[in-house]
């Protein structure tokens, strides 16, 4: 009946962390609560704003407005000189002088305006001035062509359609982004919470380990008992360590997502430092009539 009484009290003590722990045995695992959360809407807003893949989905539209700006300057107005003489021992032979300004219109004709002045002995009728000059205002229509559509107003429409397809484009790469972040972010949400509980698991297998130990030296328990629970141990303690590897591996691949201002690769910052899991020296699982007294 001592010896059951004895046997519970260790377990309890056990239990409750209050036995004595050697310098091979392994500690609690330290919880840092102050630590900031690192959410699924941080990680949107990094891959928004600094991803590469998504700056480059932005150009998209940008390239679309130049495009567009390059097919209004179409209907720019534009402004020519032309002057023509010949003079030959101080004889004008001709001089032929014309500015005009052409307006290009929406609807597929120009409006023209000009100064000419074309004098001269061997000027042709058709095209002499007066000394003065001569101005003239105009509009140029295309017959049978050009009425309903032409170049111009071809190039500016497929222009405001390419931009509203670049618009498409980027939010389906933005999307695609995204949804290929969301993933890696659940799968390295669920791989620490893993970690977590396996980390537990392998404390709680450690306390059992060192309370069955004792009801050994006890002699509560054979020393098979103990060598069952070392098993149970290092079973979890080899889980954890694949646990903790594959939340690397994941953690590496959420960190392809974060990128700085300057275009730079950023990562995840490293885990908090936690002690390792220390095997008990040898003999600590042996019989209670080999075992020495603490």
């Amino acid at each position: 009946m001592v010896r059951y009484v004895i046997s519970l009290v260790v377990l309890l003590a056990a239990g409750l962390g209050l036995l004595p722990v050697g310098r091979a045995t392994a500690q609690p695992l330290p919880r840092d609560t102050t630590q900031l959360v690192f959410t699924l809407t941080d990680l949107f807003t990094h891959v928004t704003l600094r991803h590469p893949v998504a700056r480059q989905a932005g150009l998209l539209p940008e390239r679309a407005q130049q495009e567009i700006r390059y097919a209004r300057g179409l209907l720019d107005p534009s402004v020519s000189s032309k002057y023509y003489g010949k003079t030959l021992g101080g004889k004008d032979y001709f001089n032929t002088w014309d500015n005009a300004l052409k307006v290009p219109v929406w609807f597929g004709f120009d409006v023209k305006a000009g100064f000419e002045r074309n004098v001269g002995t061997y000027v042709s009728e058709q095209i002499r001035t007066p000394e003065s000059g001569l101005s003239y205002l105009g509009i140029s229509v295309p017959l049978a062509q050009g009425l309903l559509i032409d170049e111009r107003r071809a190039a500016i429409r497929q222009a405001q359609a390419l931009a509203g397809l670049a618009e498409a484009e980027r939010r389906g790469a933005l999307n695609k982004l995204l949804l290929s972040a969301a993933k890696d972010y659940w799968e390295w949400s669920l791989s620490h919470q893993r970690l977590e509980l396996l980390r537990l698991n392998a404390e709680l297998a450690e306390v059992r380990f060192r309370a069955v130990r004792e009801r050994v030296r006890q002699g509560d328990l054979a020393a098979i008992d103990s060598v069952e629970a070392l098993t149970e141990l290092q079973n979890r303690q080899a889980q954890l360590v694949q646990a903790r590897v594959q939340w690397q591996n994941v953690t590496l691949l959420v960190s392809n997502y974060l990128w700085d201002e300057q275009n730079q690769p950023r990562e995840l910052p490293p885990p908090p430092a936690r002690k390792p899991y220390l095997l008990p020296p040898p003999g600590a699982h042996c019989p209670p009539t080999q075992c020495k007294r603490s």
